[in-house]
């Protein structure tokens, strides 16, 4: 019954015309970049007024805190249209992929039409401050989210072509354990930000190697066949 259930949703998903879909999705996410970006404008311009620094200045407790629920409000915004615009968890997770990345890429789009900013891919930014300070070069976050492009673009064209798929509990670990890596790479540096030291050495190493075991996780499960095909039939989404 449960089988039944979600092969209903993926049937039902297929029936969407995904260009269109996905071209609103993309117009949503850089939408939203512009309120973002506007919003760390208005913040840069009160606690940066000589120019952004990478060094974090003193904020109010208050202000700190609703910055944070700030960033935890956008990625809460990024999973809950993932989630409506389509029934079936790889479309929602290919979705949520393609909505970060194109928010992001569309982040700094803006904040350099806005205040040319960044001078360089190579300029650093605080990319996030959740659970701590996510510090690195401007292009690692563009590189992580035209991964992210890429990775949503091959599973939309599997699922349009009925290929979908069905990982196993290690395909996770796998790409769970690459997840961690990117993350130590941007906090790698925090204790010398900490210091009022401002970074100058990128641990891209370790970015590298979280890609690359993202990617192996998604190459292990087509190679180990963890895929199955989804046969159309005439039943329309309701």
């Amino acid at each position: 019954m449960v089988a039944d259930r979600s092969l209903q949703k993926i049937l039902e998903d297929k029936h969407y015309r995904l260009a269109t879909r996905f071209f609103l999705l993309g117009l949503f996410a850089a939408a939203m970049a512009y309120l973002e970006s506007a919003v760390v404008l208005y913040l840069r311009m009160l606690y940066y007024p000589e120019g952004f620094e990478i060094i974090l200045k003193p904020m109010p407790l208050r202000i700190y805190l609703v910055e944070l629920g700030r960033e935890a409000a956008t990625i809460v915004m990024l999973f809950v249209v993932a989630r409506l615009a389509f029934r079936s968890f790889w479309m929602r997770f290919s979705t949520f992929l393609y909505l970060f990345g194109v928010w992001d890429i569309f982040y700094y789009a803006w904040l350099f039409v806005f205040i040319r900013w960044p001078q360089s891919l190579a300029t650093w930014d605080i990319l996030f401050l959740i659970p701590v300070a996510w510090i690195g070069p401007v292009w690692s976050p563009l590189c992580v989210s035209l991964n992210f492009i890429l990775a949503s673009i091959i599973l939309n064209v599997m699922f349009k072509r009925g290929i979908v798929l069905t990982s196993k509990w290690y395909h996770w670990i796998v790409a769970i354990a690459g997840a961690g890596m990117i993350f130590y790479s941007y906090v790698d540096r925090v204790p010398d930000l900490l210091k009022g030291i401002t970074p100058t050495v990128y641990s891209w190493k370790w970015l590298v190697a979280g890609l690359v075991m993202g990617w192996l996780a998604f190459g292990i499960a087509l190679l180990g066949r963890s895929w199955r095909r989804i046969e159309e039939h005439p039943t329309s989404p309701t």
